[in-house]
């Protein structure tokens, strides 16, 4: 972790908080269309 990374997630501790949580979503979104593509791809 770098000192300017430091100095700026405590400026703006709520914008970090939510890109955690979006890039959270954002991976739970990709494991879920890739076991849908998969399901589907057994299914047809």
């Amino acid at each position: 972790m770098m000192n300017k990374e430091q100095k700026w997630i405590e400026k703006h501790p709520i914008t970090w908080l939510l890109m955690q949580k979006i890039g959270e979503f954002l991976w739970f979104f990709a494991k879920f269309s890739v076991c849908m593509l998969l399901w589907w791809a057994i299914h047809h």
